[in-house]
C-alpha cells in the first residue's frame, strides 16, 4: 500500500493508492461551498402574466407573459403555456442580457368551471385563475 499527501490551494487531500490486483485510486477532500453560477448565466423571469379572469365556454382568449432575461448573457429558453397543468403550447425565445419580450398564447375553453392558466420558463412560473361560465 502506498500513501501520498497532495497539497493544493491551501487544502490537503489524502490520496490512497491501493494495490489489490489492479491499483485503485481514492481521493478524500473537504467539501467546499457550491460553485458560483457562470458569469454568462441566463435567467428568464416572468415579469407579468395577463389575461382574462373570466371567460365563456367556446370563447378564445389570449394570455400574454412579459419575459426578461435577468442573466448576464444572451440565451434561449422554451416558454410553455399550460392550462390546468396540461401543456397546450410552447415557443422558443431568445433574449439578450436584460432584454424583454412579450409571448402570447391563445386558448379556447371547452368546459365551464375554475381553471388555471400558467406560463413557465426554465427559471420561473406564473399562473392566473380563470372562471369559465
Amino acid at each position: 500500500m502506498q500513501v501520498r499527501k497532495i497539497v493544493s490551494a491551501g487544502s490537503v487531500a489524502l490520496v490512497l493508492a491501493v494495490a489489490i490486483g489492479i491499483g485503485g485510486l481514492f481521493t478524500l477532500a473537504p467539501y467546499g461551498s457550491p460553485p458560483e453560477p457562470p458569469s454568462g448565466s441566463v435567467a428568464f423571469m416572468i415579469v407579468s402574466l395577463t389575461g382574462p379572469a373570466t371567460a365563456q365556454v367556446g370563447q378564445e382568449v389570449q394570455y400574454c407573459a412579459k419575459i426578461r432575461n435577468e442573466g448576464k448573457s444572451e440565451g434561449t429558453q422554451l416558454i410553455t403555456f399550460r392550462m390546468d397543468d396540461k401543456v397546450q403550447a410552447s415557443v422558443s425565445q431568445t433574449l439578450g442580457s436584460q432584454d424583454e419580450a412579450e409571448v402570447c398564447f391563445k386558448y379556447k375553453f371547452a368546459a365551464a368551471g375554475a381553471h388555471q392558466a400558467a406560463v413557465d420558463t426554465e427559471n420561473d412560473t406564473k399562473s392566473v385563475n380563470v372562471q369559465v361560465n
